[in-house]
């Protein structure tokens, strides 16, 4: 009977490990504000950080010489990323992230915005602000596409996106200077 029972034990011990080990197990990335996109539970692969710059464009009604011109005047103010694509590239469906972080005990909604990009010719762009007189002023700071989240290893999130669709994306932590980028096809 005691026979039994250590046999027992020994295996949910050992099904607990084999469970527990069938979950992610990739290296958090080594720097702070690094992206690792999981390609499976085991392997990722680490994301370009690309360089982000706000850019202002107005309709410029308020050069014309009419009086009154200027109230139909509209401003928007965009992030934008150089080149029409991402480097790296996934499928639709779920995709799963690692994002090495300074302190994993702030809330990521706070800091993280994962961004669907517009894309142009040259360039990737996300709206940021727009104002006008009849539509008024808008601010799009914590714009988003939804994820789920968890805290992983020592010092990363597991970030999670579903039912991706096709598009370009990026995932930035700090007010549109960078964003580790990636395309869905």
């Amino acid at each position: 009977n005691k026979t039994m029972k250590q046999f027992i034990f020994m295996a949910v011990m050992t099904l607990l490990t084999v469970c527990a080990n069938a979950q992610v197990t990739v290296s958090e990335p080594e720097f702070v504000g690094q992206v690792k996109m999981l390609t499976s539970d085991s392997t990722g692969i680490l994301l370009e950080k690309e360089k982000a710059s706000l850019k202002t464009k107005s309709s410029h009604f308020g050069m014309l010489p009419i009086p009154g011109a200027s109230l139909l005047d509209k401003t928007k103010t965009c992030m934008t990323i150089q080149g029409a694509s991402a480097k790296n590239t996934v499928g639709v469906g779920t995709v799963r992230f690692l994002m090495r972080v300074e302190r994993t005990d702030i809330d990521p909604s706070t800091f993280l915005r994962v961004i669907k990009f517009d894309v142009k010719k040259k360039t990737r762009e996300s709206k940021v602000s727009e104002v006008g007189l009849f539509q008024g002023f808008s601010l799009d700071l914590n714009s988003s596409s939804a994820y789920e989240v968890q805290k992983y290893g020592d010092s990363s999130f597991l970030i999670t996106l579903k039912n991706v669709q096709p598009g370009q994306y990026g995932i930035s932590t700090t007010m549109w200077m960078d964003a580790s980028t990636f395309a869905v096809n």
